[in-house]
């Protein structure tokens, strides 16, 4: 038995994170991973997530200014730069009215562009009506975020187990005992921050909300025109308020990744093989050809990755006794991290609560 005082289980972006700030403000923590560094079975590898600032919602308006100066202070501390900033763009019928409203309400600049005059400044794309450009949005460069945490934690002490899988074996009065591949560990808190994996090792020590666990295909499109500027874009859905049916970024030498949000298959984390659905192909490249001139409406190359997502797509970071729980992040999780990271840890110490927005079922 080896004693330490937090033990993360998942060593994706958001277990990552949280190791890297644990260490970094004294506590001896192991990070376990039960697959290989830098795999792709979980939501966290790849070469590129959206950060953006615009959202319809305060709360995570706040969340994502805090990312972003966290965001720098990393790059600082790494020496690489890991967020492109590029601008982004919204657009869709309610896009300005509740991005645009949202952004204003918490003083976050931004700029409306009539539908003409954004088409003529992106030519690329197609929109319906105004759009809300915020030029703080870019692009994260997923793997080397990942591989920075996990470097930048293992300098300040902590210990990361890949290729180790783990699970809450006993939770005692004082501690809890978490046994793994490598050996068993007593640590004062467990933090589950394994994705769609969270259900099978948390749900029966807390009660967690329903997670959808789906795989997701976004792809890249080929650019026809290399002059073309490629803002980051989200395009809302003209029925909902706040749910958004496409998503892209251009990735220098591979095109533009393009994906239709939470539009995949339900499927077993665990399962070796994940079938693509030609349905879902289809229906991309019917989105690509209709809003996005500028590109190829044939993809090179499709992307695996999963989500785990609450019904309201709200994250789930919370604490019962001396488990900690990060899950939920619903396909739009990652630009969080260096915030989520830091609460998750402090949660694990003791500092603060969850917010309420965060809670599990019951609050």
């Amino acid at each position: 038995m080896t004693r330490t005082d937090v033990v993360v289980i998942g060593a994706g972006v958001m277990g990552s994170a949280t190791a890297h700030w644990l260490a970094a403000n004294g506590t001896k923590v192991v990070l376990t991973e039960q697959y290989s560094r830098g795999h792709q079975r979980g939501g966290s590898h790849g070469d590129s997530r959206i950060f953006r600032l615009a959202y319809p919602d305060g709360d995570y308006i706040q969340l994502a200014r805090q990312s972003l100066t966290l965001w720098h202070h990393l790059e600082e501390t790494c020496g690489r730069e890991l967020l492109v900033r590029t601008g982004g763009v919204d657009h869709g019928l309610a896009a300005v009215a509740a991005v645009g409203g949202a952004l204003e309400q918490h003083g976050v600049g931004f700029e409306v562009v009539p539908g003409p005059t954004a088409m003529d400044r992106w030519p690329g794309m197609r929109f319906e009506g105004e759009v809300v450009f915020q030029p703080d949005a870019g692009r994260l460069q997923a793997g080397d975020v990942v591989d920075s945490l996990q470097d930048l934690a293992v300098g300040d002490g902590a210990t990361v187990l890949f290729d180790c899988r783990a699970e809450i074996a006993r939770i005692g009065d004082t501690s809890v005992v978490v046994t793994t591949e490598r050996g068993d560990f007593e640590a004062a808190t467990v933090i589950v921050a394994a994705g769609p994996w969270v259900p099978l090792l948390a749900s029966r020590h807390v009660e967690l909300p329903e997670l959808r666990i789906t795989h997701e295909e976004p792809a890249y499109f080929p650019v026809r025109s290399a002059s073309d500027s490629w803002p980051v874009f989200v395009h809302y859905d003209a029925s909902e308020r706040s749910s958004f049916a496409g998503y892209g970024m251009e990735v220098p030498g591979r095109g533009v990744k393009v994906g239709l949000h939470a539009s995949g298959s339900v499927i077993d984390p665990d399962a070796s093989e994940r079938p693509s659905s030609g349905e879902v192909r289809e229906r991309l490249a019917g989105y690509v050809a209709s809003w996005l001139p500028g590109l190829e409406d044939r993809p090179t190359e499709t992307v695996s990755c999963i989500y785990d997502s609450t019904p309201g797509e709200d994250f789930v970071i919370d604490r019962r006794g001396r488990v900690v729980v990060a899950t939920g992040f619903s396909g739009h999780g990652f630009k969080f991290a260096p915030a989520v990271g830091q609460l998750v840890g402090r949660l694990a110490r003791g500092e603060v609560d969850s917010p309420p927005r965060f809670r599990f079922r019951g609050g």
